[in-house]
């Protein structure tokens, strides 16, 4: 046992010290400008509560054909967001998996945004604000992470999505 604990610890130092300043994320430039969308990820659980019975789905998405842009402007903080994507959704569900492209259509709802430190939060009209964590930003490159959680009922049926997210965009 001892021989074990002695690797094991050399693994979790250098594990813990291997990173430089330089590795972390830069979240200092500005987030103003055109961004076009390179990537979109995400994954979650769907839950359906159906007459007392309970139907869980793990799911993951992916972002193709993606022809979207999102312009930030300042003074007033407004965004203008344009495009449409298609998310290839492969799903589980009962141990059988599929896999499904799904058609986007309208990128995102324009609005207003507000800015503080890491979290980008934006509002459009009639809609609930939400925020997002800037992973990384820099003068070319702005990487955002969402968790979402959206939940519908209709006839005595209760579909819950949670979601964690990340979308990549380069300034144009």
């Amino acid at each position: 046992m001892k021989l074990l604990k002695f690797p094991a610890f050399i693994f979790f130092i250098v594990f813990a010290f291997s990173c430089t300043e330089g590795e972390l994320p830069e979240v200092h430039a500005d987030v103003t400008g055109q961004w076009r969308l390179t990537e979109l990820d995400y994954s979650g659980v769907t839950v359906v509560d159906w007459l007392g019975e309970r139907l869980e789905s793990n799911f993951e998405g992916k972002g193709q054909d993606l022809d979207c842009t999102l312009t930030i402007q300042e003074s007033p903080n407004t965004f203008t967001a344009e495009g449409d994507y298609v998310v290839m959704l492969r799903y589980d569900l009962y141990g059988q998996q599929a896999e499904l492209p799904v058609s986007m259509e309208g990128f995102m709802s324009n609005g207003m945004w507000n800015r503080s430190g890491d979290q980008l939060s934006v509002q459009s009209e009639g809609e609930p604000a939400s925020s997002c964590t800037i992973l990384e930003l820099t003068h070319e490159k702005m990487v955002l992470s969402y968790e979402g959680v959206i939940s519908q009922s209709m006839d005595g049926v209760t579909n819950t999505s949670t979601l964690l997210g990340a979308y990549t965009f380069v300034r144009e």
